[in-house]
């Protein structure tokens, strides 16, 4: 008896310690994720100096990583399905909270260490070691998670034949809106090198819209799995929710692209440039510990006009960076200002679409929102920014003019105040239409109000919960 006694203890803190294993890889992969972004990011003037890229041709560094994740390969795609890792293995709720709490600071870390981590290399190294970097971790992760996570005897295993998995996949709707954003944002940023009345910009300017005109057709009509599940079509809180996403990731990497060139034309280093990002990695982790408990007390509408507000005053200051010393008196504060904003508006919207929907439901919103977001990096973060980038340097003096370079970064910061502007719009407009339907009592559970304390505090299932990084 006293045998079998010890043995159960021994399988019993085995079984812990192999849960915990398993969490440090899970939040290793979401490190990876976020911070890969940062990386690459913070290296781009030393990619277009080594490689020779035009502004054109050094966007799609950063737009190939954002489609990819759109695509499914990566955040949307590893958000849900870490959520649902880690309430499998912690079923005790404050061991399942503090686990997933792990997971969403992981993404945190992500942020502040990734441009850091890509300033070391391309100042010290090479730029290319970021890349290589990035491969034997994720690779180190997969062995791993080959080995961690196999499916239980006792789980049946999914029997389906290719052809229903293919059909699952949804591969009409993937293919169409895959393409047709990558010819989107191909013409979009072609216009100023070919002309914009070239059959280089304008044909696969027309073929991106008939694709995505498609894929729309496909997704309503068609699809019998569609990428966007049509019980959710129909919500207007998951539209505006989605809508403000796409606005937040056009904000944070719109801005973040253009500070790292602005800052290293102003002399500083990769690495000098990466630490200067530091308040927004710092920002970034005050938010994510402080906002899910003013859920309940402010409610998410009053919180969304707040958060535009402050993003608004925070790009506002970026524009008037002239100088190095500009540094303390705008980048700074509006770092902080915009960070605190964008990353607010991340969280309170993110739920809001969760708890605006059964929960049977909650993993579709979830890689729905990711998928949004990354759309709205790649073409409002990126790709709009480099044609304002161009177009403004193309008529104040040449890529070879300084004055022309801080002329085209201050114009594609208003850009990103004007975004800023019409997310305030959004979010007031959400405020008094939700209000109305409230007293006028049309709708009986307000989904914009309804925020589970458990979804802010301690999650109870892997569709409770959020990471709060923008």
């Amino acid at each position: 008896m006293a045998l079998e006694s010890g043995q159960e203890i021994i399988r019993s803190r085995l079984g812990k310690l192999l849960g915990w294993v398993r969490l440090v890889v899970i939040c290793l992969t979401f490190f990876i994720d976020i911070g890969s972004m940062g990386m690459c990011t913070i290296a781009l003037p030393t990619i277009q100096k080594d490689l020779g890229f035009t502004q054109e041709t050094l966007q799609w560094v950063l737009t190939a990583y954002s489609l990819t994740s759109e695509s499914g390969v990566a955040a949307a795609c590893t958000i849900p399905s870490a959520q649902a890792l880690v309430a499998q293995i912690f079923t005790d709720p404050k061991r399942q909270a503090l686990a997933l709490s792990g997971w969403g600071a992981s993404g945190s870390l992500g942020f502040v260490l990734g441009p850091i981590i890509g300033g070391l290399f391309s100042s010290l190294v090479n730029w290319r070691w970021i890349f290589w970097f990035t491969l034997i971790v994720e690779g180190t992760l997969l062995v791993l998670s080959v080995f961690l996570f196999r499916q239980p005897k006792s789980e049946s295993r999914n029997t389906s034949s290719l052809a229903e998995i293919v059909r699952r996949l949804d591969p009409w709707g993937t293919v169409s809106s895959i393409a047709g954003l990558i010819l989107l944002v191909f013409s979009l940023t072609s216009g100023n090198q070919y002309g914009w009345s070239s059959a280089t910009t304008l044909a696969p300017l027309i073929i991106a819209v008939v694709l995505l005109v498609v894929f729309v057709v496909v997704e309503i009509k068609v699809s019998t799995f569609p990428l966007v599940p049509r019980s959710l079509q129909s919500s207007n809180t998951l539209q505006l929710s989605c809508a403000m996403a796409a606005l937040t990731y056009g904000v944070w990497q719109g801005a973040n692209y253009v500070l790292t060139l602005e800052l290293q034309d102003l002399g500083f280093s990769s690495l000098q440039t990466a630490i200067r990002f530091l308040p927004l990695g710092g920002t970034a982790l005050l938010v994510n510990m402080i906002v899910p408990h003013l859920l309940q007390p402010v409610g998410t509408r009053l919180l969304l006009v707040i958060a535009w507000i402050l993003a608004l005053a925070g790009v506002l200051l970026l524009v008037f960076i002239d100088k190095k010393s500009d540094y303390w008196r705008f980048c700074f504060p509006g770092m902080i200002l915009y960070i605190a904003g964008v990353g607010t508006v991340y969280f309170v919207s993110m739920v809001m679409a969760i708890v605006s929907m059964p929960k049977e439901h909650h993993g579709s919103v979830a890689g729905v929102y990711n998928m949004v977001l990354n759309i709205g990096g790649a073409v409002l973060g990126t790709a709009v920014m480099t044609v304002i980038i161009d177009s403004v340097e193309a008529n104040h003096g040449g890529e070879k003019s300084h004055a022309a370079h801080m002329d085209g970064y201050h114009a594609a910061l208003y850009t990103t105040v004007g975004f800023s502007g019409l997310g305030v719009l959004i979010a007031v407009v959400m405020y008094f239409l939700l209000s109305r339907k409230k007293e006028d009592g049309s709708d009986k559970e307000e989904p914009g109000e309804r925020v589970d304390i458990d979804t802010k505090a301690e999650p109870q299932s892997s569709s409770d919960c959020t990471d709060a990084d923008p």
